[in-house]
């Protein structure tokens, strides 16, 4: 071979090299890492129909995480918090986000701090005008589990916080006697249709959670409220994973990503969005403190 054909078979085969090299296949982007996250129909924590569908506090705070998560997908499941606990007792893998903090869970999930409650009272719900006819506008849970008369839906392994909690575990051998102490799998939201229906006299909720369900109804008669004695004292939100190497992953990813949502207009705005201007005058403190240890470092149960 003449050396100006070999110099031209050289260049040829560099240029093929290099050719191919360019049209072999893009490495493959990892795939995200999936997080089964629960969620139920529950305004205004979550709302999963209608024109605010996705715009419920729990649902927009799942939002700003993903945003700020790249590498994982939240994959909804249907389930509400008491089908998330037995869930974590099966060893499936999923996360709850608007979940109370109790000794028993403790024992199944790893935690961290999501959202803030401001103190608020619960509310007795009914259909029955004679309930509050017989019960006035202020009463005890505790006084009207006693009365035979009404028979009550109490979700169980749902948690109010430590006041209603302990009146219900307390009474849990009257309540399997006398009311309906079971699990729906649905949310609490078939507990309200019940309610509105008359197939049971009452149930106990959360005031913002009636007045959603009143607005979803209406202009079909609004369920009815009685002020219960017992009141709430403010409360921390978590997102709640399975206690495994799995949910320690999340829940330390997780907890990272709130240290610096923490201090971001963003963060409040979405926090606040369904807080009534009164509430949200009178803890605006409170909402301030938390926002500022939320910041501060790490607020999680994962080691």
């Amino acid at each position: 071979m003449k050396p100006r054909t070999a110099a031209f078979f050289i260049l040829g085969l560099a240029f093929l090299g290099m050719l191919g090299g360019s049209l072999r296949p893009a490495a493959a982007e990892p795939k995200p890492a999936v997080i089964p996250w629960a969620i139920t129909e529950w305004p205004p924590y979550y709302i999963v129909k209608g024109p605010y569908a996705g715009e419920g506090t729990i649902d927009r705070l799942k939002r700003l995480l993903q945003n700020k998560m790249p590498g994982y997908a939240f994959e909804d499941v249907k389930s509400d918090s008491a089908r998330i606990v037995d869930l974590w007792r099966e060893g499936k893998n999923v996360c709850g986000g608007a979940m109370l903090k109790t000794a028993e869970r403790e024992k199944l999930a790893y935690f961290t701090a999501l959202a803030f409650s401001l103190p608020h009272r619960y509310v007795l719900v009914t259909s029955r005008p004679q309930m509050l006819d017989e019960l006035g506008s202020f009463t005890s849970l505790q006084d009207v589990l006693h009365n035979r008369k009404w028979k009550a839906v109490i979700v169980k392994d749902r948690s109010y916080g430590p006041l209603l909690d302990k009146i219900i575990h307390d009474n849990e051998s009257l309540l399997k006697e006398n009311h309906f102490y079971g699990k729906f799998g649905e949310g609490y939201w078939p507990v309200l249709k019940m309610i509105h229906k008359g197939r049971y006299d009452y149930t106990v909720e959360f005031p913002v959670v009636v007045r959603s369900f009143n607005e979803e109804v209406f202009p079909e008669k609004p369920l009815l409220s009685i002020t219960l004695k017992e009141e709430a004292p403010s409360f921390v939100y978590y997102v709640a994973c399975t206690k495994n190497e799995w949910g320690r992953k999340i829940i330390k990813a997780v907890d990272k990503v709130m240290q610096e949502l923490a201090p971001t207009e963003e963060y409040h705005k979405v926090v606040e969005s369904w807080l009534e201007p009164a509430a949200l005058k009178s803890g605006r403190k409170d909402l301030n403190e938390f926002y500022k240890k939320r910041a501060k470092g790490p607020w999680t149960t994962a080691p």
